[in-house]
This record gives C-alpha cells, structure tokens and sequence, in this order.
C-alpha cells in the first residue's frame, strides 16, 4: 500500500521540489520509500510522486516510479490474483525484474490497454503516462476502496491519494465548495464525486480518467458498475446449495487477501463479518492467526469480551487494548490531519486506535467491511421495512391530510416529530429516498436556518432512479453512498496514518454479486441479519459465541461533549470562531444550549459542527 501523487502544469511554473514537497505529505501511507518522475517541455511540466509501504516484493527491484518502455506508473494498492496474470503475460512473450504486483499492472496496461483493469481483482488506485502518446490515464478500483482526488483548473491538473498534498502546491486554488458544506452537515461525509473544494473531484469507484495533454481534453470512462452483478434470470432457489457455493468464493476470497511478503493480522470485532474472516482463516492456515481489538470501560460500547472469546476458540494470537477515555480523547485534535476534508463519523476514534495498536505488530491487516451492506446487516435496513410496512396501512386521503406547512409548528421538537412523519409518508415506496432521510442528521428546514448562504444540493448516488425491487435499492444505494466514502474512507485514513495496510475481503465481486442477488429470506428474517453468514459461521464457531445483538463501533459521544470536550465544543462553536459567511451562530448557539440542558438529539449535529470548524480552522 502506498501513496501516489502527481502534476501537469500547462503553465510550466512547477518543479520536483514543488513534486517532492507533495509527495512528503503522503510519507505516513507509504514510510519506507520514496521517488519520483519529473519531465518538463515547451509545452507543460509532468511530476509523479511515489510514496511506498513494501508489502509485495520489499526490494527495491519493486520501487516505483516504475518505466516499462513508453508507459510510466504510480499505484497504490493490491492485485490480488496478479501471479494468474503475470503468467498469461509470460506466456505472451513478457519478461519480468519483479516479483511484484505493479510491474504486473504496469505490463497489462502495455498489452492490453486501459481494458487491463478488468482482469485486476483487488483495491487500487494508480495512474500511467504514455510518453509517446501524451495521455495519462487514471484508475480507481471498483468499489471505490482506494481513495483517488484529481483537480483541474486555470491549466494545471493535480492528482493524489490524499487532498492534502493538493495544498503543497501554491496555484492550487481551495475555495470552498459551499454546497458540499451542506452536504456533509446532512450526512457527517461528502460524497464521491464531490470534494469541499471547487474544481477538486474524487474519482468514483470503477471509473478510468483519461487526459490528453495535446488538446487538454479530460474524459471519464466508467468500466465497471455494481448493476453489472445484478442478474435478473439467475436464480438462487436452494438454500443450502447457494450456502455451499458462497462459503467456497468467501474461502477464496479471503486466502486471496492473505496475499504477502509481511506478517498480516485481522480485526476482530466479535461481530459476524470479522468473526467470519478470522474463523476461515485460522480453519486454512497452518500457523495461528493474529488478531486484534480494542476495548472501552463503559459497557454499552465495549465488544472486546466477545472478541476475545472467539478468538479463545479458534486460539489466535490474540492482542487486546482496553482504551482509556484520556488516550480517545487524544486523538480528536488529530481528526483534521487524518481526515483531510470534513468527517463526521465518530467511530474514526476507535478505528485509529484500532490502527495503532495493530500496526505495531503487523502491516497488513483483514477487516470485516462489507459485509452489512452485501447481507441484509443494518438494523436501520429494518427499521425503514417495519416503518414501510405500518404506512402502506394508512389509507391514501389519510396520508393527505397528515400533511401541511410545517412553519405553524413553533415548537422545535413537534415540528421534528411532525417532519419526520411527513418524510416517511413522502418515502414510503421509494427505498432510495427513505434511506437519504433516515441517513440525514439536519432536515431541510434546519439546514436553511444554520447555512448563511442560499443552498443548491449537489447530485449523489441518493438522487439515482433504481429500477429494483425496494431491499436491493436499500443495499445498493448504501454502497455507493455510505459505504463508500464513509466507511471506506474512515478506515482507509485511520489506517495508513500508522502506515498500515487494510484489506476488505468481502468487497469481492463474486461475494458482492450472491449477497445481492440471493433471495431476501435467505439474508434475514423480521430483524435478524446476514442469515446466510451465520449459518456459514456456525461450521467453524458455536453459535452462542456470536448469536447477539449488534453493536455499533462507538464510543460515548453525548456525555464527552457535555464533560470533558465540552471546553473544545465551546472554542470552536463560540462567536469568534463561527464564519459568519458560513453558519448562523445564533441557531448553533440554540442547539448547544438545548443539548447542555438534556436534549440528546443534538448531540451528534453539534459533532459534526465541531469537526467541520476542526478541519475549517486547519484547512479552510
């Protein structure tokens, strides 16, 4: 796993040290090596930057920038069945200096063009210039689990794993994208392919950038989608039968993310994805496995004793850190360096922690992301069915007249009550609507009130029309929404800013294709999830060890803000600190007073007020 980072300059004002200066900021995602590729010409200035963590061939026969006659690459990431690859290419006459997974990448792209990437099973981000034709291209793998920014404006293009090398560069404009403001207060990310700066993007999961540097012309390609899973006439009729032939591609998964020439480890929660992963890995591994988690004192948010006896009975090398409030709290100050746009996901916190610890013991670690959103996980996936159910009852002219202005509520908490009933009635046949307002932590009229500037939603996946039954729009708007650039990107920052590698085995395509296309009662049954993964389970671990209730990877964020971050809070949210431009301090001033008097509802808008004014004050 590394990072990568790079530039054209059509004005030809950049240097390597300008390259290296960005490069630098990505030494915590790749600590063991650095280089880079600079060329200038009449024309424009090209630099790549290459920051490596040696996973896959440590020498440095595998360093990169890597050349292969006209083409040159970056990559960050793992080809997981590049060995199968590599000989298909041995076989066409291609030699290799490497055991490595890039050269691997780097020759297929000479075969057989941009179309490599979709023989490539694995996480990836990488982009190669072709010298000779003067296009650079940019990939990003398919569910988006590598990250990858891109910024085009007034002649110079920048790219990075991370947006923070963007600032290294001095014509690189961050003027704040205010509609992205909007759209992280309502959901706690921004999301893909928005950025918090103007003409800054993220490239979206299974798309190619092309950039011809002759007529400046950029051009997207998306080479894969997850609708490509999505199999109308295949048809899992028997239980026990999909059981066998899904336990066998999750096997192989998993053996195919084990991939390494470094020790690996893996995350285990207690939970049934990462109970999973460490339960078939141990099953097919000849040395015990090591495996990882962290435990809080307060009960309500402590899942380590699970943990720890599923890692008793499968007896791996097992490596609890029981976290004290004090070194939590410590790590919020680090949230902006980490995250470097707005992010609002409070589980960030036990995620780093998590990363620190592991990473003193291994490089590579297996986690268990995925797996709710593949297989029916999200008790909240229950909560919009049971609300679904309860108003199809509800005659039509009833419906209608639960419905009028809002605006006559004065009452803050009736007219909450009376939105809330108003959306659902509003979604209740539209799966992908329902799931945006039960993700959304500001109504519409809340967010008019706290933004002091006239609002224009930005598109995302939640406004794409899903022509699937109301359970697969459920999952698959998931995906490409929270999943994405929540999940994903809270893991893949927590880890790399300890230099450690985060492997998700069930973002398989195989794997992805079965949860998606099995049968509803095959994945749950009233508000029991992952049916299917349990039973699977229940041949490798008994299942009083893991048949409970599921637990969120939180930490206790109501009673922090009002003790022991409540200093912090009022620093950041206090009339001098507050972008008069930005936010309505009064309202703000109005939430966190209600808060300090009981009303827990607020607590988690106030966080991410304060996350933002967090990043805005590093990075605005």
């Amino acid at each position: 796993m590394c990072g990568i980072c790079g530039f054209i300059d059509f004005n030809n004002n950049l240097n390597k040290q300008n390259l290296i200066a960005m490069t630098n900021t990505l030494s915590h995602r790749g600590p063991d090596n650095s280089d880079y590729f600079f060329d200038s010409s009449d024309s424009f200035s090209i630099g790549f930057g290459h920051r490596r963590l040696s996973i896959i061939d440590v020498s440095d026969k595998a360093s990169q920038p890597m050349f292969f006659e006209n083409n040159v690459i970056v990559y960050n990431g793992e080809i997981y069945n590049y060995k199968e690859i590599k000989k298909e290419l041995e076989d066409c006459g291609y030699f290799f200096k490497s055991s490595s997974d890039t050269e691997v990448v780097l020759k297929s792209f000479h075969k057989w063009g941009k179309s490599c990437v979709n023989r490539f099973k694995g996480m990836f981000a990488f982009c190669i210039f072709n010298i000779n034709n003067n296009k650079i291209y940019l990939f990003r793998d398919r569910f988006g689990v590598k990250p990858l920014y891109y910024y085009w404006n007034n002649g110079l293009f920048l790219f990075s794993s991370e947006l923070k090398a963007f600032q290294k560069i001095p014509s690189f404009k961050k003027e704040l994208n205010i509609n992205s403001i909007e759209m992280f207060l309502r959901f706690g990310y921004i999301m893909q392919p928005h950025t918090i700066f103007e003409n800054t993007f993220k490239l979206k999961g299974g798309h190619c950038l092309k950039f011809n540097l002759l007529n400046k012309n950029l051009s997207k390609l998306q080479y894969w989608d997850i609708y490509t899973l999505l199999h109308k006439n295949k048809i899992y009729n028997n239980y026990n039968e999909t059981l066998e032939l899904l336990q066998k591609q999750i096997v192989s998964s998993f053996k195919y993310r084990t991939i390494s020439d470094v020790p690996i480890g893996i995350f285990l929660s207690g939970g049934i994805d990462s109970s999973l992963v460490a339960a078939i890995l141990s099953a097919n591994s000849s040395q015990k496995i090591k495996t990882f988690t962290i435990g809080f004192s307060e009960n309500n948010f402590d899942e380590s004793k699970y943990a720890k006896k599923i890692a008793n009975y499968i007896d791996s090398e097992h490596n609890e850190f029981l976290c004290s409030q004090k070194e939590a709290l410590s790590l919020i100050n680090k949230i902006p360096d980490y995250y470097d746009e707005p992010f609002g996901d409070s589980s960030a916190i036990p995620t780093m922690l998590l990363s620190k610890l592991t990473s003193e013991h291994v490089k590579v670690a297996l986690s268990g992301d995925g797996g709710d959103e593949l297989f029916f996980g999200y008790n909240k996936y229950f909560r919009i069915l049971e609300t679904q159910k309860y108003l199809k009852k509800i005659p039509a002219f009833l419906n209608k007249s639960l419905v009028f202005n809002e605006n006559i509520l004065k009452n803050t908490e009736l007219r909450r009550k009376y939105f809330n009933i108003k959306s659902n009635i509003k979604y209740k046949n539209n799966a992908t609507k329902l799931l945006e307002y039960r993700s959304s932590r500001f109504t519409d009229k809340e967010l008019e009130e706290i933004l002091n500037f006239k609002i224009n939603r930005l598109y995302s996946d939640f406004d794409k029309k899903y022509s699937l039954d109301f359970n697969k729009n459920l999952q698959i708007t998931d995906i490409n929404t929270y999943m994405i650039d929540d999940i994903l990107v809270k893991t893949d920052r927590a880890s790399m800013a300890y230099s450690l590698e985060v492997r998700e085995p069930f973002l398989d395509p195989e794997i992805a294709e079965f949860g998606l296309n099995m049968p509803n009662e095959f994945k749950f049954d009233n508000y029991n999830g992952k049916l299917i993964l349990k039973d699977i389970l229940k041949k490798y671990i008994p299942e009083e060890l893991f048949n409970r209730p599921k637990m969120g990877f939180g930490i206790p964020l109501a009673k922090w803000l009002r003790d022991e971050l409540r200093e912090t809070l009022d620093y950041y949210t206090s009339k001098e600190k507050i972008d008069d431009k930005i936010f309505n301090f009064e309202i703000i001033n109005k939430i966190k007073s209600d808060f300090y008097k009981g009303k827990n509802t607020e607590f988690e808008k106030l966080w991410f007020i304060l996350m933002f004014q967090m990043w805005y004050e590093k990075w605005g």
